[in-house]
């Protein structure tokens, strides 16, 4: 998950991003923004809070938001409900206002109104089975990557669009490949995807725009991966990856070389980063069981294990752009919220959630 973080935090604030596959349906009840007291974006009650959108499994997937840090919740957004798509991941633009969402078979949609209308996309005219999407900063870019093609099962390409949605390339020079996970820097200039296939696993990168890929020097001598989290800092100058059964690894060169970085352990399943990608605090859970989240303020150079957030099954994770404002999500639990970098946490008891997709901003 997750993918982006944002440069700058003023006014209602930017927003991070994360990005977790697979949850049921999203079925997302009617818009009640119009209502004031608690919601409303303007009462001088929620000025400063943290915003949060999550997606609710205990009613079939709904899109859920906060304006006062997760204590009052209401269902966001109507969006087209087909009983048999599973949403598979959504994006968002820094200032809320533009959301990409996918589904795992066919549907890209987007939204250029805070998710109270959207817009079906016809990407490719074929059957997409879409599995991570990302988005810049001020929502124009975003790159989506398709895992499944119809003449070549488990493989597909990645699709490139700078104009919102509107129209698509796609990105030929990068292959065909099971791609799972995609990441892009704030001003949608560094692009970075994980390319697996023919037994082998690499990350790709992209210095600007459609076209343009190549494979990254090779994490840890060599040895091929596959990935849990793939992001980039909002800044664009370090690429941090979850290896599955590995470590974390990072790199400032776009993936020339890079670190292994030993203190969050081998099962971190999902990362959130500060916009400069010193802070990064990363969720492990042993490799889908429980496990603890982590914390580094330094790119991953130190690890502290935060186990007043407790031992559990944790699914996804996001941080405002100074890394202080951290909300983590329990797989068939609760939301968890720390606004200390991690060091205390406490619970959000108004929504159940499921492997989530998640947005916070301040």
């Amino acid at each position: 998950m997750n993918n982006f973080a944002s440069k700058t935090c003023k006014s209602y604030g930017k927003i991070a991003v994360l990005i977790c596959t697979v949850f049921p349906f999203l079925s997302c009840m009617n818009d009640i923004s119009g209502r004031s007291n608690p919601f409303d974006l303007n009462n001088p009650n929620n000025i400063g809070k943290c915003r949060i959108i999550t997606v609710n499994y205990a009613n079939n997937g709904a899109l859920y938001k906060s304006l006062d840090g997760g204590t009052t919740w209401f269902p966001k957004a109507s969006i087209y409900a087909h009983p048999v798509r599973s949403a598979s991941a959504i994006a968002s633009s820094a200032d809320g206002t533009k959301l990409v969402a996918t589904w795992q078979v066919g549907y890209l949609y987007t939204s250029s109104d805070s998710g109270n209308t959207w817009v079906w996309r016809n990407v490719s005219g074929d059957t997409n089975y879409w599995s991570s999407v990302v988005t810049s900063a001020d929502g124009s870019k975003i790159l989506a990557s398709d895992y499944k093609n119809g003449a070549q099962p488990s493989s597909g390409y990645l699709y490139y669009s700078s104009n919102s949605g509107v129209s698509w390339i796609q990105e030929t020079s990068f292959g065909m490949y099971y791609c799972s996970q995609v990441a892009m820097s704030s001003d949608g200039k560094k692009m970075a995807a994980q390319e697996a296939g023919l037994g082998h696993t690499y990350i790709f990168t992209n210095g600007g725009g459609s076209g343009g890929w190549g494979n990254s020097g090779n994490l840890d001598g060599g040895t091929s991966h596959q990935f849990n989290a793939v992001v980039y800092s909002a800044d664009g100058t370090r690429l941090i990856v979850a290896a599955q059964m590995d470590y974390i690894y990072t790199s400032t060169d776009d993936g020339v070389s890079w670190t292994k970085r030993t203190g969050a352990g081998t099962g971190v399943l999902t990362l959130a980063v500060s916009s400069n990608g010193m802070r990064i605090i990363a969720v492990d859970n042993q490799n889908f069981t429980v496990g603890y989240i982590y914390t580094s303020v330094d790119g991953g150079a130190t690890w502290v294990q935060r186990t007043s957030a407790g031992l559990r099954y944790w699914r996804g994770v996001a941080c405002t752009p100074d890394g202080m404002n951290v909300v983590a999500g329990v797989n068939a639990g609760y939301l968890y919220s720390s606004s200390d970098g991690g060091v205390t946490w406490k619970e959000l008891a108004g929504v159940t959630t499921a492997c989530i997709s998640l947005v916070i901003y301040k």
